[in-house]
């Protein structure tokens, strides 16, 4: 919690590791909201290193992912890292294709089923949920291209057990700073 406290109070020499950020989320919605807010600013800005700032997003998505957090979630979570990714100066061209490739290998291409139909069931879903997830890392891209705005957050974090949910929300939510 120090180097997120650090991070948040935009110390500029913390490592930040794909667990801190994602301890910081699951600390509730006001701190997922600003805590992303801020490294979506941090993504972007010229002075950050962008290879590893690049690998802390990629494990950080990857963490969150295998922690409760719902897809809609991991779509808002897309749209913003991939928007501050792609304000970088040092972003590549193909970073899309990068983070496409990422999560593609996140959703998996194995199945465990031996029945022909169930194999087909579950790599149409896998194929949605991919579709999915690419048209939020689009929109990201779009935001990229067009002038700097705060865009709200759209998460929320609800603490019901050991590991709090982190799900999307569409209600009216202030833009975090």
């Amino acid at each position: 919690m120090a180097v997120v406290r650090m991070f948040l109070g935009n110390r500029s020499f913390v490592s930040l590791a794909p667990q801190d950020l994602l301890l910081m989320c699951h600390q509730g919605t006001n701190w997922t909201r600003q805590g992303l807010a801020r490294f979506k600013r941090y993504l972007a800005d010229p002075a950050t290193e962008f290879r590893s700032a690049f690998k802390t997003t990629l494990d950080f998505i990857g963490a969150a992912s295998f922690s409760c957090t719902y897809m809609g979630a991991l779509a808002e979570l897309l749209r913003h890292l991939v928007e501050g990714l792609m304000r970088h100066k040092d972003c590549p061209q193909d970073v899309l294709d990068l983070v496409e490739t990422f999560v593609g290998d996140l959703l998996g291409s194995e199945s465990p089923y031996p029945y022909p139909a169930l194999k087909r069931a579950e790599q149409q879903q896998k194929q949605a949920q991919q579709r999915y997830l690419v048209t939020a890392m689009v929109e990201g891209m779009t935001w990229a291209e067009q002038a700097l705005q705060e865009r709200p957050i759209r998460l929320k974090v609800i603490v019901g057990g050991r590991t709090p949910w982190i799900v999307s929300c569409t209600d009216d939510i202030e833009t975090a700073t």
